[in-house]
């Protein structure tokens, strides 16, 4: 397939919205991806009183940066809330889809079209992107997904608590 299979990546909610939160973060682990962004995200969570476990997946490209993933995490007092997992085959990853919650798609790499938000929301994942690589092409903002400006994770935060206030918004 060229695009997306969507016999695989198939709608599969496993959970109601928001029943203990989960996140997913994948792509390779380097700073143009962003995790770094989804652990701040993941701690102003849990500032605000939200339960929320993240899942970063991807091959570790820079090293020195996925180190520093992992520092801040433990700064953080995250180490029970956060998993970072290696690349996983395609079925693991929309198992991984399905009992995700939230996509979060901080990508600040301009080029390029990523395949991510698409699986994500064919998974059934809501996604969250700062609309780079093509996602805000795909995505109509609080309609489909929401487009974020890059690094206000106060705004992203407080979005995720109004939708856990009002689950029925999202369908």
């Amino acid at each position: 397939h060229s695009g997306i299979d969507a016999d695989v990546f198939s709608f599969k909610r496993t959970k109601a919205f928001g029943n203990s939160l989960t996140l997913i973060q994948p792509g390779r682990i380097e700073q143009n991806k962003g995790q770094l962004d989804a652990v701040e995200l993941c701690a102003a969570l849990h500032a605000r009183g939200i339960s929320c476990r993240l899942t970063i997946v991807g091959e570790r490209w820079k090293e020195g940066y996925a180190q520093e993933v992992e520092n801040r995490i433990r700064e953080l007092g995250l180490n029970s809330a956060v998993d970072i997992l290696p690349m996983q085959n395609r079925n693991a990853l929309v198992e991984l889809y399905h009992q995700a919650d939230i996509c979060f798609f901080p990508s600040c790499q301009q080029a390029g079209f990523s395949r991510i938000p698409l699986e994500a929301m064919a998974c059934g994942c809501l996604l969250f992107s700062y609309g780079h690589e093509g996602s805000a092409e795909i995505l109509r903002d609080g309609e489909n997904g929401f487009i974020i400006p890059k690094g206000d994770i106060p705004a992203i935060a407080e979005r995720i608590s109004a939708l856990l206030r009002e689950p029925e918004l999202i369908s």
